[in-house]
């Protein structure tokens, strides 16, 4: 604490402080300050000053400190009329009380204020060294009729605040807010006593606070849900941080949730296990609604200041029904038996309750045997998940039912989706085979005609046809007589020369289908013949006999 006293008679109080009242009140809005009778009592006050000891008789007291137990005497002069500055500085860490009157200048100041207010308050008291925002004047009068204490021309960093009067027999405070003081500030004005018959300690004072007030309630930030979507019933947590340091800096009494918005409110725990935080993350467990549907699920949180703050809100999705399988696609979906295939299909949950896609199966009868699918970009993490399987047919022809179904996280099962899948292993029939002409001359031409078709052995498009004269050692193509395999159904041709030999020849057609089936020969017997032989006829000359 130090102390200087000056003896040279009335000197100008802005000569001695510099222009602070423009410098430290120019990032202020001074329509914003407001004087309010009386003390708020949910004022956090840390420092003060304080006038005592009134009499122009001898040197009495100033104080200066953090409050009243922790604060430093320092004597003045006192006089009926003293000018008076009362200053904090952030910057030098320290407030100062300067007091003019007619026995001269006296100056004090409270050195390392921050240290002063961590040490003596605590951590939460320091932080609220950087939102200073309160001043608080009292007036104290003993009970006597002719004693009279004033305040006059009062002065915020320039701002005038007006004229404050004590009355006698009462303790009288006014308060002024609306304005941020934590880069420093100055109140000036001057103090007036007259009719002072004591010069009890505290029957006659001024006592001057600056403090911060909470009159913002604290922020939800940080809502967690888990899980989320949810199932019906289902057990589930909530979180969130309840955080009052840039709303006031007070600690956090308490926080509440509900569930949809008629529902009713119920109290959340503090996750360390006591409220006594400017920020506290807050958590419930609790039981799902019962029923289908989305939900705001909001928290709210309450400061030691008793001020609410805003219901924040997330949305709860409450999900009982299972994903959605779309776009099933078998590829090929008409396969030969054993041949390994691809199966894909779409798993959605989007308009099904949200979830995330937990898993997906198929099955290739009906249902009655399940095998899992793969997510086809390595993970089930989203609401929509495209799924594959690579198989090998069934080793039986025939029509199957491939069915696919997904489960979302919650987890439920959705309905199955189903695609015919054609296993066909069995190759074309071949019918109406027809040999002309037969039988046929040696070396003559021969055209072999026949219908080749799949449509009762599998339903595949014919790919080839082929025919044989020695019993099936060798083959040669025939033809598609529209010029193309490309049907179920296929009438085919083929010509070529009758052996040179005569004799009856078995002559075989058989078909290919596009999965590579081979179908069943049908042979038909090709005669080949010699020629006809060829006479040539002799011719006599006619002979006439004649009678003598």
């Amino acid at each position: 604490m130090t102390k200087k006293l000056f003896i040279t008679g009335v000197i100008i109080l802005y000569l001695i402080f510099g222009a602070y009242p423009t410098q430290l009140g120019s990032a202020n809005p001074y329509t914003t300050l407001v004087v309010t009778p009386g003390a708020d009592p949910t004022a956090v006050l840390l420092g003060y000053g304080k006038f005592r000891n009134f009499t122009t008789e001898n040197s009495w007291e100033a104080f200066l400190g953090l409050d009243s137990a922790t604060g430093s005497s320092n004597d003045v002069s006192w006089d009926a009329q003293n000018t008076f500055a009362f200053t904090y500085s952030s910057a030098l860490d320290k407030l100062n009380i300067a007091i003019t009157n007619t026995h001269g200048v006296y100056s004090f100041d409270y050195l390392n204020y921050s240290t002063q207010v961590l040490n003596l308050k605590g951590a939460l008291a320091y932080s609220y060294l950087s939102a200073l925002n309160y001043l608080q004047m009292r007036i104290v009068v003993e009970n006597h009729a002719s004693t009279v204490v004033n305040l006059t021309g009062v002065m915020l960093d320039g701002n005038p605040l007006g004229d404050f009067s004590g009355t006698p027999g009462s303790s009288l405070d006014w308060n002024v807010t609306g304005y941020d003081l934590s880069a420093g500030f100055t109140l000036t004005g001057t103090l007036a006593f007259s009719g002072i018959n004591s010069k009890s300690p505290e029957q006659n004072k001024v006592d001057l606070f600056m403090g911060r007030v909470d009159h913002e309630g604290p922020v939800s930030t940080n809502l967690v849900a888990s899980p989320n979507p949810a199932g019906v019933n289902a057990l589930m947590s909530f979180s969130a941080t309840i955080d009052d340091t840039t709303t006031g800096l007070s600690m956090i009494a308490s926080a509440d949730y509900r569930i949809g918005q008629a529902g009713s409110w119920s109290p959340m725990a503090a996750q360390d296990g006591s409220y006594d935080e400017s920020a506290e993350t807050v958590e419930a467990n609790f039981s799902a609604p019962d029923q289908h549907g989305m939900y705001d699920l909001c928290v709210k949180g309450t400061d030691t200041a008793t001020n609410e703050g805003s219901t924040t809100c997330i949305s709860l999705s409450v999900d009982d029904q299972g994903p959605i399988t779309t776009d099933v696609l078998l590829q090929p979906s008409r396969v030969g038996t054993t041949q390994l295939m691809t199966v894909t299909a779409t798993i959605s949950d989007t308009f099904s309750g949200g979830s995330v896609i937990n898993s997906a199966e198929y099955s290739l009868d009906s249902g009655q045997n399940w095998d899992a699918m793969q997510a086809e970009d390595g993970t089930f993490d989203e609401v929509v998940e495209n799924v594959k399987v690579t198989i090998f047919a069934p080793d039986q022809s025939g029509t199957y039912n491939l069915c696919v179904r997904g489960y979302d996280s919650i987890p439920k099962q959705g309905s199955a989706s189903c695609k015919p899948l054609i296993v066909d292993g069995e190759g074309p029939g071949t019918v109406n085979l027809d040999l002309d002409p037969n039988p046929v001359v040696v070396t003559q031409l021969v055209t072999v005609t026949a219908t080749i078709s799949d449509t009762y052995s599998g339903g595949s498009v014919i790919n080839s046809a082929e025919y044989s004269l020695d019993s099936g050692q060798t083959w040669d193509a025939m033809q598609a007589e529209d010029g193309a395999f490309d049907e179920v159904t296929e009438l085919v041709i083929a010509a070529f020369d009758a052996p040179g030999s005569e004799d009856t020849y078995t002559l075989c057609v058989r078909g290919w289908d596009a999965l590579g089936n081979t179908g069943a020969e049908t042979c038909a017997e090709l005669t080949v013949k010699a020629p006809e032989p060829i006479y040539n006829k002799l011719y006599l000359p006619l002979v006439s006999k004649s009678t003598p």
